[in-house]
């Protein structure tokens, strides 16, 4: 048997379930101890007599003894004085053709002695590091060498791995709730688990790595600790597992398949495990690094004596931390009023509650029933919190955090580490929401002086903060959550004690905050349209509110959600309804177009340039000008109508590595078309713009000519860049319908789709053959899904007619579009 089968053989031994769930410790070093004893076959074999001055050394995690299914293996070839050179050389070629993922690395101890202290990362490795054969003598001068040296720099390796612990747990820009986690180097996942272990044993100096969990934690804290650190294990050896590669973050597309190995009926059950094993490891290592911090200040008990904040009886603010000065046995007798005392001090010192205190809030959370919640003062706190000028959502975070939060809204329990499957949310639904808190808390500092204008205008902020700490509330029950939101907003809002016209406010920004943005990014600004929205709208401080909820909904959903783009769309919206509302101190609308231009071409945009105009009024069969913007490009063609135009510019554009965010289309009278697109570049590469434009025009020539399609063009792009072969798996189809109520001359078209290259030319294409004219369209993507609108329009420039005509056009997309996604996925198979 080969080595290859007799690992594969081993692996599928070690980690057979049920015991990778069960018991994954076990499996990963069983599978180690197998890595070890074939290692050494395979060195005997390779160096014989010359071991002696060799030794082979584990590092890493396979140091560690921690060899998942498919995770690499680490090696150094440790060479004394005298050792062979081909021997080794033999040795290691022997490693590097058994075809496994191994890093191996030949060094002597010099070597070694020389670049300790240039790399953590490496340092780390080497104090890991195990011995497996050869030379036993050699391996202890090593581990001598690596124990003095972290002796020596002790405090600075301490220091280093702290400070990345405290990155992890007390960033504003990491998240623990991730959809797609990463299981290895994630927030609070098993590196950061595995730095508190390092921590411990730089600190005590021991050589050995299987030692007791920190001295640090409490006997509870440490079965916490192990009992974690089991199930993440257990996670990343079943996603190895379930893609038969090393993988490290747990795909949407895998964790079916892991849900059901952990015995679990839908994958949100698995993730909700996930997110609460990772909520317990950031207590535990905020307890670890608290505790650390007074041991590595000897005088804090002198410096809490004399400079320490005192907000409340019993209570300190030292270095931004609210802690009790007593063990304060009466913890579990806290009324809510003061507990909400403790969460208001924290908010006026800018502090945050200690691990320990939040624990005993924590612990006296789960033993206050919802009558003791029902009283005046309470509600009165609770809204003075919201209300707050100060920053608030690291607060109403640990609010959160310790369960206090869910006493006040009962209805906020159900979004704990709820996942939402769809193509939009990166994160859960109440890390969305607290991230969201966040970003407003920023916004006084915003760059943009109109957003921080409103948000300093506003009467009562703690409208605002309410409305996005209720906004997904509706996600707590089936149903539109818009609506359903806005009923259990008022209920909520009643109870706290809100009155009436704050309550009409707060349920008006719930019921509605899905509107503004649906109006922004897939309709054209008509003027009745924008009428019908500011008649909704009621008022100017409703507007100036629900635009601001707007801009926090979107940039809190994800990384990459918010754009230049979308931010010109909203403002554009905002200003054209504040207008029309003509409340006083409205935002000037300015002037978008020039007298006399086309408002559905130029009204969206600031205006064309002179001699933008002048060129594309100039006689001539083609014309093309950019002009760049903050994250994206305007580009306007002008050419001789013909069909399948559109389909066409749209693959000069694709090919050239273009994104397409919105397109006018204007026919005009001598037989030419205006078309004007908003794009921005995939970031595939960085091609400067004029090259682009100028390989544009050389395709553009070629498609006139007929030497060449849009579709070789197209295709000649995803041979070059393909494209990437995850996609992450949604339980949406595709949806395509026809409205002609929305607009007064065209008739709607949405489609949502999954994503893919081409997507926009097979439908562009699709309509030029049935004969229907594209007057606009307004393109988006959430992730890996398309939401794409057009505006559409027979031969005759009307509106499309209800049944046959928009049977036909129905039937046609859906069928264009699955032919495509089928090719589609032919292209990302491997070998194709």
């Amino acid at each position: 048997m080969s080595f290859r089968d007799t690992l594969s053989s081993s692996r599928s031994r070690c980690f057979a379930l049920p015991q990778r769930i069960n018991d994954p410790l076990s499996c990963i070093k069983a599978f180690s101890s197998a890595v070890d004893a074939l290692l050494c076959a395979l060195y005997t074999d390779s160096l014989g007599a010359h071991s002696e001055n060799v030794c082979l050394i584990a590092l890493g995690g396979y140091g560690r003894g921690e060899m998942f299914p498919y995770s690499d293996i680490d090696l150094l070839v440790l060479r004394g004085t005298g050792a062979g050179d081909g021997a080794i050389a033999a040795a290691v070629r022997a490693l590097w053709d058994t075809g496994l993922s191994i890093g191996c690395v030949v060094r002597s101890l010099d070597d070694c002695k020389r670049i300790l202290g240039e790399d953590l990362a490496t340092d780390i490795a080497l104090l890991e590091s195990r011995y497996l054969i050869g030379s036993r003598p050699l391996a202890e001068k090593l581990g001598h060498l690596v124990r003095a040296h972290f002796r020596r720099r002790k405090q600075w390796y301490l220091q280093e791995i702290h400070a990345s612990l405290r990155e992890a747990v007390f960033s504003s820009s990491t998240s623990l709730y991730c959809i797609e986690p990463h299981l290895k180097a994630g927030v609070c996942t098993l590196r950061d688990c595995q730095r508190v272990l390092w921590s411990q044993r730089i600190w005590n100096s021991t050589k050995e790595p299987d030692e007791p969990i920190p001295r640090f934690f409490s006997f509870d804290q440490r079965f916490r600790f192990q009992q974690a650190f089991a199930t993440l294990t257990a996670f990343r050896a079943a996603i190895h597992c379930a893609a038969l590669r090393r993988i490290d973050i747990l795909e949407i597309a895998l964790q079916p398949r892991v849900a059901a190995d952990f015995g679990y009926a839908a994958p949100s059950e698995l993730m909700k495990r996930f997110f609460l094993t990772v909520r317990d490891v950031k207590e535990l290592v905020q307890s670890y690094l608290e505790r650390c911090s007074r041991s590595f200040h000897p005088l804090s008990s002198i410096r809490r004596q004399l400079g320490a904040l005192r907000p409340l009886p019993h209570t300190y603010v030292l270095d931004g931390v609210l802690s009790l000065s007593t063990s304060n046995p009466l913890s579990n007798r806290w009324s809510p009023v003061h507990i909400l005392r403790i969460f208001e001090a924290a908010l006026s010192c800018e502090a945050t509650i200690s691990i320990s205190l939040a624990g005993l809030i924590s612990e006296r959370a789960k033993n206050i029933g919802r009558e003791e919640m029902k009283n005046a003062e309470v509600d009165a706190a609770f809204r003075a919190i919201l209300s707050s000028r100060h920053i608030a959502a690291p607060v109403l975070r640990q609010m959160h955090e310790t369960g206090f939060l869910s006493l006040l809204i009962p209805e906020f329990e159900a979004l704990t580490c709820k996942v939402e499957y769809d193509s939009y949310h990166e994160y859960t639904v109440d890390e969305h929401i607290m991230i969201a808190l966040a970003m407003l808390d920023t916004l006084t500092q915003n760059g943009d002086a109109q957003i921080r204008d409103l948000l300093q205008a506003l009467p009562d902020a703690g409208l605002l903060r309410t409305a996005v700490l209720l906004h997904d509330i509706g996600k707590a029950l089936p149903g539109e959550h818009s609506y359903t939101g806005a009923i259990i907003a008022s209920n909520i809002c009643d109870r706290l004690g809100f009155g009436e016209k704050e309550s009409e406010r707060i349920v008006f920004l719930v019921a509605h905050h899905l509107e503004l943005s649906a109006l922004a990014f897939r309709r054209e600004p008509e003027d009745p349209v924008i009428r019908r929205f500011a008649e909704m709208v009621g008022d100017r401080q409703n507007l100036d509110m629900l635009y601001l909820l707007t801009i926090l909904d979107i940039r809190s959903v994800g990384q990459k959600t918010w754009t230049a783009w979308k931010g010109l769309q909203l403002e554009l919206i905002y200003r054209r309804t504040a207008e029309i509302l003509g409340a006083a101190g409205a935002a000037p609308p300015g002037s978008l177009r020039k007298p006399g231009q086309d408002p559905t071409l130029f009204g969206q945009l600031p205006e064309i340039p002179e001699k933008v105009i002048a060129a594309v009024n100039a006689p001539g069969d083609f014309a093309l000008h950019n002009e760049s913007f903050v994250e994206f490009e305007r580009l306007t063609f002008c050419a001789f109508d013909r069909p399948r135009l559109f389909a066409d510019i749209v693959a000069c554009l694709s090919s050239e590595g273009y994104g397409i965010l919105s397109a006018q289309i204007s026919t005009r009278s001598d037989g030419r078309v205006l078309d004007v697109f908003q794009v921005e570049t995939d970031g595939t590469t960085s091609v400067p713009a004029a090259r682009r434009l100028a390989a544009i025009e050389r395709k553009w020539e070629q498609i006139s000519s007929g030497a060449r399609t849009g579709e070789s063009f197209l295709a000649e792009r995803m041979l070059r860049y393909p494209q990437p072969a995850h996609r992450r798996e949604t339980s949406l189809q595709t949806k395509i319908g026809i409205d002609n109520t929305i607009s007064q001359n065209c008739s709607v078209l949405e489609i949502e789709s999954s994503d893919r290259f081409g997507l926009l030319h097979t439908i562009a294409q699709t309509l030029a053959r049935l004969g229907i004219n594209i007057v606009s369209a307004r393109l988006s993507t959430r992730i890996d899904r398309a939401v794409d609108v057009f505006y559409i329009a027979d031969v005759s420039r009307k509106k499309i007619e209800e049944g046959r005509s928009q049977r036909e056009i129905l039937e046609s997309l859906y069928g264009a579009i699955k032919e495509g996604d089928r090719y589609s996925r032919i292209d990302e198979e491997p070998g194709h």
